[in-house]
């Protein structure tokens, strides 16, 4: 049987840990964690949809995420893929969509699409909303806005926008792209709330050449070779993508999970980069992010999400941590 002197012994020894844990980087004592829905709430509604929008900010959460396509006729439209898909959309028949490219298509034409009746077919739990119809990002901003006055809300939501690129997108093209976002946050007045984002990490320069004050955030996925080496301590794929954020001045950097360690948090705030994990739907993978210090987390589930953070909140409060 263990002595009461072992049992206390050990019983420190785990706050330390949880303590040293936790603090992974600068003090995270009272730091502000991004509670993001992704699409919106993409396990419950039709993503990248007024009726997903709608439900993030309902369920707590601190920011949405969302993603832009340029059209035909230089607008941007909310829709994740750079091609209209069947997967996601029915045309003015009632079928399957036929894929598209997003830039050859109009928003007069893209707004003739339903793109709330069909169910995702990794999402069971999602709801379908028939006939709802894409938005622009004026027009998710002008939602925003509207709904937040009418229900009063104390807490004004903060938005991510993810500029999506084709394929064999060009230089011209990244700067008609980081024009027109900065000019849709500029024109909305929401420059102090918004971050813009992308995987193509060329692009965020030029959102910053354009506004300074417009926080950007460089998406890192785990591309094959990238993300085998993510899962190996002896190699260095995060310094290369801490890097690649530091040269393309981001003010976050928002890899896939398997990317974040408590050592990467740590060296990430040391070079003052904000650290948001991407996409998130476990409870458990959740809370130990968090208690790796990111300082935000993107997930599909926003319930799930909020549920996790109160509990290692109240983790933190119950050890003073």
């Amino acid at each position: 049987m263990m002595s009461v002197k072992t049992i206390m012994r050990s019983g420190l020894l785990v706050l330390l840990s949880l303590a040293m844990t936790d603090c992974a980087g600068f003090s995270s004592k009272n730091r502000d964690i991004d509670l993001v829905g992704h699409r919106g709430a993409r396990g419950y509604r039709p993503e990248n949809t007024i009726p997903s929008f709608q439900y993030g900010i309902e369920n707590n959460m601190t920011a949405i995420e969302l993603d832009v396509n340029v059209t035909r006729d230089k607008d941007l439209i909310i829709y994740h893929d750079t091609e209209i898909t069947g997967a996601l959309c029915l045309d003015e028949s009632g079928k399957p969509a036929a894929t598209v490219p997003i830039r050859d298509l109009t928003v007069e034409e893209l707004k003739k699409y339903d793109c709330g009746a069909l169910q995702h077919r990794e999402f069971p739990q999602q709801i379908t909303v028939e006939k709802t119809r894409l938005i622009t990002l004026k027009e998710f901003f002008e939602f925003v806005k509207s709904y937040e006055t009418e229900r009063k809300l104390l807490h004004a939501t903060r938005i991510k926008v993810e500029i999506k690129f084709p394929r064999d997108y060009t230089p011209e093209d990244i700067k008609e792209a980081a024009n027109l976002v900065v000019k849709n946050i500029e024109e909305a007045g929401m420059t102090e709330r918004a971050v813009v984002q992308s995987f193509v990490i060329a692009a965020l320069p030029e959102v910053r050449k354009l506004n300074k004050n417009i926080q950007t955030s460089a998406l890192f996925e785990p591309r094959y070779s990238r993300g085998a080496a993510a899962t190996d301590v002896h190699g260095n794929p995060r310094n290369t993508i801490i890097k690649e954020a530091l040269n393309a001045g981001a003010d976050m950097i928002a890899p896939h999970y398997i990317f974040i360690t408590p050592q990467f948090v740590r060296e990430c705030h040391r070079k003052n980069l904000r650290v948001i994990a991407w996409t998130v739907n476990d409870k458990a993978q959740m809370e130990k992010l968090l208690s790796y210090g990111v300082d935000g987390i993107i997930s599909d589930y926003p319930d799930i999400l909020y549920l996790a953070y109160k509990e290692w909140k109240t983790k933190k409060k119950k050890y003073k941590l």
